[in-house]
């Protein structure tokens, strides 16, 4: 009979059932805040005769690897209103890797076979759809695809060998024991297997067509391993009017998954909100306190209050919001034009946008979401005193859910580069302190999310030439998302590789609603992967990158950790730097997934 490990997630689930008794079998394993959480809820925890049937409904030979399937599927405890500590639950954690490795140890010496790995997290569909599997036996259909030897990275649980069963669009099971097979098969060995990544912050058809930029950006994105984008949607017309052709781009031309965040700028989008939320089951919305000149206008605080007012009470709805002040950044850009021209640097830049511009603002935002109880998610933060604002917010709590995202180029590029306007983008690159800050901010969980602010222009676009003070904000960044990280964190050990993994790919599905089809390897997620090779060494060429522009931030530079498969749908699509000639169009527009009772 194999052992269970009895976590506080089981505390949780009895509690919601009712249940004020918890039997376990007398070779189970309790962890230490399991137990402390049963005295939190009143829980008594009874042991019951070896081989008697605890909890009566539940199976004594249920498999110690379900608890890994079970830590993700049951609940989200890093959500605003999970019952346990982050904390709490970290330590849990740690815990049950460690009784899990020494389990399956024992049962090696025992001569016993290791079990597979099987879990069911329902993405929106049935049992059947999703490949629900029995634990401990083989899988009831031939595998399409099977990832072999590959070390799993799977987000608050850390990294496990193990193989991959795909079929169809889904991952249908893990396991452990060797023995996976399938139609198609992957050798992953000294290789780590990520769920795709989900990209946050993308911006598409600003200075280009869109049509063109639907195919070859997202055909970049998966060179990079990014498998799902969140792309912010910019009209003056009504959504109702806009969103349908947007849809139908995507559905024709897109290689990866969309989803939609729209930009609220006129009155009559303020109003149609509600029936956005309603009619269109879009959650998501974006405000600039300070806009970007020529492009999109500043909104000013009492009409954030508006579309503040308009999604209060939609308790799914978040507010994306460009956090700066913009009086204060018209202040600044005139005190030091003339520096920038001269300079033609992004120390200089900088100066026109310093820190205080957008920390205030972060303030202020924060302040004005918890007096009207709203959800926001502040985008691409830069600096260090946004960090501590949004740290001393969560210690002091509040009445609104506040989520953070910073990109992978504030974290891997800072004002001692030399490459001019090129660089440009708003908020500035900063001084290296900053940069340090965010990493320090990831690893802590005070930023949730990493996403790329991906604005595809080319050098002409840019106005490059015309120097920093004329230049327009604004770069390529897809396809080196992933690799910057991996190089400029993984690699120099300013992060492991599974706290990672949940920024690029656990939270924003989260976020977003779309957990746990998205972010996870768990059986029953999509069959979006990508396996990366730490140790891979590629010079960046903007010619290989797949994207419309002709210019990268990181062009010239070696990087050392890149992707070595990319699979969406189910389907190998890029294999070492090269998208397959098999890849296909199968994207699809998603929204957030209704709430499970």
């Amino acid at each position: 009979m194999s052992k269970r490990i009895i976590t506080a997630l089981d505390l949780e689930m009895a509690a919601r059932l009712g249940n004020k008794e918890f039997t376990v079998d007398t070779e189970d394993v309790i962890t230490d805040v399991a137990r402390e959480r049963a005295a939190q809820l009143e829980i008594r925890i009874i042991k019951a005769p070896s081989g008697s049937e605890p909890n009566g409904d539940r199976n004594a030979a249920v498999e110690i690897n379900d608890k890994i399937g079970a830590a993700e599927a049951k609940t989200n405890l890093s959500a605003p209103g999970g019952n346990i500590s982050l904390d709490l639950f970290q330590n849990e954690l740690a815990q049950l890797k460690k009784e899990i490795d020494q389990l399956k140890t024992d049962g090696l010496n025992n001569g016993r076979k290791e079990k597979e790995i099987t879990a069911f997290a329902q993405a929106g569909s049935s049992a059947t759809d999703t490949g629900s599997l029995t634990t401990g036996r083989a899988p009831v259909v031939e595998a399409d695809l099977v990832i072999k030897n590959g070390s799993l990275v799977i987000p608050r649980l850390g990294v496990f060998r193990g193989d991959l069963e795909i079929v169809g669009r889904k991952i249908a099971a893990i396991s452990v024991n060797g023995q996976a097979r399938g139609k198609k098969t992957i050798d992953a060995a000294g290789l780590y297997v990520l769920p795709g990544v989900m990209d946050p912050h993308v911006h598409l058809g600003i200075f280009g067509d869109l049509q063109e930029e639907m195919e070859k950006e997202t055909a970049s994105a998966l060179l990079g391993g990014v498998t799902t984008a969140g792309c912010f949607l910019y009209s003056e017309a009504s959504y109702f009017d806009y969103l349908p052709s947007f849809v139908e781009l995507v559905e024709r031309y897109s290689f990866i998954d969309i989803f939609p965040h729209l930009v609220i700028t006129t009155p009559q989008q303020v109003e149609e909100i509600p029936a956005y939320i309603r009619d269109l089951n879009i959650t998501s919305f974006k405000v600039y306190m300070c806009g970007v000149p020529g492009l999109i206008p500043s909104m000013s605080d009492d009409k954030i209050l508006d579309v503040f007012e308009k999604v209060k009470g939609f308790g799914d709805v978040s507010i994306a919001i460009h956090a700066e002040n913009s009086h204060l950044v018209d202040r600044f850009t005139a005190q030091h034009h003339q520096r920038v021209e001269q300079n033609n640097d992004l120390l200089s830049w900088s100066e026109t946008r310093p820190s205080l511009t957008e920390e205030e603002a972060v303030k202020r935002a924060v302040l004005l979401a918890q007096n009207y109880g709203v959800n926001i998610y502040l985008v691409h933060l830069s600096a260090k005193g946004s960090i501590e604002v949004i740290r001393e917010s969560r210690r002091s709590g509040g009445t609104c859910s506040l989520y953070a995202e910073t990109t992978s180029p504030y974290l891997t590029i800072d004002t001692d580069s030399q490459m001019g306007a090129r660089g440009k983008m708003i908020p500035p690159f900063r001084a290296p302190e900053h940069r340090e800050a965010l990493w320090e901010g990831l690893r802590e969980g005070i930023i949730d999310t990493v996403g790329t602010d991906n604005v595809t222009i080319n050098l002409a676009e840019k106005k490059v030439e015309q120097g920093m003070g004329e230049a327009l904000p604004g770069y390529p960044a897809l396809a080196t998302h992933l690799p910057s990280l991996l190089h400029e964190g993984v690699n120099k050990g300013r992060i492991d590789l599974a706290r990672l993994a949940e920024a690029i790919s656990l939270r924003p599905a989260e976020i977003f609603g779309l957990y746990p089809a998205k972010g996870s390897l768990l059986p029953g997620s999509d069959a979006d992967i990508v396996i990366v090779d730490l140790e891979t060494r590629r010079t960046v060429d903007p010619l290989k990158l797949g994207s419309r522009s002709d210019f990268s931030l990181f062009e010239g530079k070696e990087l050392i950790g890149w992707p070595a498969f990319t699979v969406k749908s189910g389907e190998i699509v890029m294999q070492t730097g090269e998208l397959l000639a098999t890849a296909k169009r199968k994207g699809m527009v998603i929204r957030r997934m209704p709430k499970r009772d």
